[in-house]
């Protein structure tokens, strides 16, 4: 997962640099977990609580360094890069873990442009799911690879 993460870091500053990296649409990212899945495979291995945002709440800034990643259980954030927003994640989507596989600091803002449900997940249940759960793994691999495929492609 670290070489993946590697990659869409050296994609987004390539991007960011030939000026690509604004879009006419956000580009979508399709749900990654269904609320009962997520539920279930987060269950015993993080003490924290759903936390509850209003529409247009800040929930991570890029550049921050990160401790968690965040599973959608409700609503919709957009995330945004350079002040661009890059990508829409609704229910079962999650965001901001390639902060945790490598330990770096955030590679995109998050807002709130709903009231939303998030499920934050520490490294330390990150990486225990990782460990326990191939279903969880093959999900936030796919996940950064199609995130990284969409990069990519932009730079053509």
């Amino acid at each position: 997962m670290s070489v993946m993460v590697a990659r869409v870091r050296q994609t987004i500053a390539a991007l960011h640099a030939e000026g690509k990296l604004s879009v006419a649409g956000a580009w979508k990212q399709a749900a990654v977990f269904d609320r009962r899945q997520l539920a279930d495979l987060v269950q015993g291995l993080t003490n924290d609580p759903q936390i509850f945002y209003e529409r247009g709440a800040i929930v991570i800034k890029e550049g921050a360094m990160g401790a968690r990643m965040y599973a959608v259980l409700e609503g919709r954030v957009a995330v945004s890069i350079g002040g661009s927003m890059v990508e829409r994640i609704g229910p079962g989507g999650v965001f901001g873990e390639a902060s945790l596989v490598d330990q770096s600091t955030r590679l995109a803002s998050v807002q709130a442009e709903t009231e939303c449900a998030l499920q934050p997940v520490g490294r330390a249940a990150f990486l225990e799911l990782v460990k326990v759960s191939p279903l969880f793994a093959e999900r936030m691999l796919s996940a950064l690879a199609g995130r990284l495929r969409l990069l990519t492609a932009r730079l053509v």
